[in-house]
């Protein structure tokens, strides 16, 4: 009975550690996307995945310099993989999401006229640097737990 309750323990200490990992993977990889982000002048050309939408599908910047088409200025509220939202500034943000990234264009429409303000992208490889920076916390935090005498009591007892 003994053992069987050292496995169940195990298992579930196991199961925190992983859950703990997955949370500080999608943490860590999200704000990694965010300093990633491309901000832009007037005169900047932006990124080359830069997204517009228009009224018969999404144009690049470059499509929409050569071949401009209609834009789209009404928002999709329920949308699935690209998606037109405006923001609480007024600008607009395009969003292609696709399996391995997805990607976050804000612009302004000033006269018929795209001003794009900021590009952004989430991809697997932020993932995957985000996977390695939580494993190397984990192992950081378990090492503090184990080798260093730290415990609750005496942590509270510090304090006061």
């Amino acid at each position: 009975m003994k053992i069987f309750i050292a496995f169940i323990l195990s298992l579930c200490k196991s199961t925190v550690i992983f859950i703990l990992w997955l949370i500080l993977t999608g943490m860590i990889s999200w704000e990694l996307s965010h300093l990633d982000k491309e901000y832009y002048t007037q005169a900047d050309t932006p990124h080359p995945r830069f997204k517009i939408a228009t009224t018969t599908y999404p144009q690049t910047w470059q499509e929409h310099i050569n071949h401009p088409k209609p834009l789209l200025d009404t928002p999709d509220n329920h949308c699935m993989d690209n998606c037109l939202k405006i923001l609480d500034n007024g600008n607009y943000q395009y969003i292609n999401d696709s399996p391995l990234i997805m990607t976050f264009s804000e612009y302004q429409i000033n006269n018929h006229q795209v001003i794009p303000i900021s590009f952004r992208k989430h991809d697997i490889g932020h993932i995957f640097l985000g996977m390695i920076l939580s494993f190397l916390s984990i192992l950081l935090l378990r090492y503090f737990i184990k080798y260093t005498n730290i415990t609750t009591k005496s942590f509270f007892k510090n304090l006061s």
